[in-house]
C-alpha cells in the first residue's frame, strides 16, 4: 500500500528541519554563527525567572521589550551576542530590557563553575556587578578556572568568604540546574539561545549570535 503523498512531504519537512537544526548548533563540534527564529508561545513567567529578586536583568526594568538569553560563558559566540545585547539595551531608549539566564553546556568544563560564581557575584553585590563580572568573563572565556574566577570577584571587592560558601551551596546549583532545564524545554539545544517577549505578549525565540541590524529589524529599532 502506497503512503500518501502529503504524508511522505510531511515526513520529509521533519527530517530536515531536524537535520539543519543539528547543524546550526553542533556543526564541526562547536556552535556556529547561524540563526533558528520561530514564533511559539509560552507563559512568560516559565521564560523569565518567576523570583523577580533572582532576576538578572540589564537596562530599565520598566522596559516593554525583554530578551532573555539563556548562556554560557565559555561559549565564544554568547561572547559575541553579550556585546550586542548590551548595545542593543543602551542605544532602544528604554524600550528594551536583557534577562540574562545560565545555560551552561557539557562541552564546556568551566561553564557551569563560571556560572555559579557570576550568579554568587549577584546574590552578594547585585545585579549590576553581576554584569560588570560577566562582562569581564566573556572577554576572557579560556581563563575560567577557578584562581581567575576568584581574582576577578576580589576586584571587584566581592567577600570571598561568602562567595566561596555561596558557590557551594545547593540554592546555588538549583538555580543555574532550573535555568538549563527551562531554556531546554523552550527549545534551547545550543547557546546562545534568546527569546524575545514583546509588548503585545508574542514571543520569537532566536538561536545563535545574529548581527546587530538584524537584531533591531526584530525588534523594529
Amino acid at each position: 500500500m502506497k503512503q500518501p503523498k502529503e504524508s511522505t512531504y510531511a515526513v520529509i519537512i521533519v527530517v530536515c528541519f531536524a537535520l539543519v537544526a543539528s547543524f546550526v548548533f553542533y556543526s564541526n563540534g562547536g556552535l556556529q554563527n547561524l540563526s533558528v527564529v520561530a514564533f511559539f508561545g509560552a507563559d512568560t513567567q516559565v521564560v523569565q525567572r518567576s523570583n523577580i529578586e533572582q532576576r538578572l536583568i540589564y537596562g530599565d526594568s520598566s522596559a516593554k521589550i525583554t530578551l532573555v538569553e539563556f548562556s554560557d560563558f565559555q561559549c565564544p559566540y554568547c561572547g559575541q551576542l553579550h556585546q550586542t545585547l548590551q548595545k542593543l539595551v543602551d542605544e532602544s531608549s528604554s524600550t528594551v530590557k536583557w534577562e540574562f539566564r545560565h545555560m551552561p553546556l557539557p562541552i564546556h568544563k568551566n561553564a557551569k563553575l563560571a556560572a555559579y560564581y557570576a550568579e554568587c557575584v549577584s546574590t552578594i553585590a547585585g545585579v549590576p556587578s553581576f554584569f560588570k563580572y560577566a562582562d569581564t568573563l566573556m572577554q576572557n572565556q579560556r581563563s575560567l578556572d577557578t584562581p581567575y574566577l576568584e581574582n576577578v570577584a576580589k576586584e571587584q571587592g566581592i567577600d570571598m568568604v561568602k562567595l566561596r560558601m555561596c558557590v557551594i551551596a545547593d540554592g546555588t546549583k538549583e538555580l543555574i540546574a532550573q535555568d538549563t532545564k527551562i531554556g531546554q524545554a523552550l527549545g534551547g539545544t545550543g547557546t546562545p539561545f534568546t527569546i524575545i517577549l514583546y509588548a503585545d505578549g508574542t514571543q520569537r525565540s532566536v538561536s545563535g549570535a545574529i548581527p546587530y541590524e538584524q537584531w533591531k529589524s526584530f525588534l523594529a529599532l
